[in-house]
């Protein structure tokens, strides 16, 4: 093998090595993004489920009220 092919050789090694750099780093960065998102999910879903479990509470308390007789003077 000539030593211009061996340079060649070399320089396409290095350009893939870069490309693969430049994937792997999108490809973290894709991973940060969906793993803030999911964490902002899972915050508002808990925030949603604490807000239905206030709301049925809240419903179960106005039932029992609405249940009671009236007590009118």
């Amino acid at each position: 093998m000539s030593w211009y092919r061996l340079e060649a050789d070399a320089a396409r090694l290095r350009r893939d090595l870069a490309d693969r750099d430049r994937a792997e780093a999108e490809l973290r960065a894709r991973l940060a993004d969906s793993d803030a998102r999911l964490a902002a999910a899972l915050d508002e879903n808990a925030k949603l489920a604490k807000e239905r479990d206030s709301l049925a509470a809240t419903t179960k308390r106005l039932a029992r009220n609405l249940a009671k007789p009236a007590n009118f003077d």
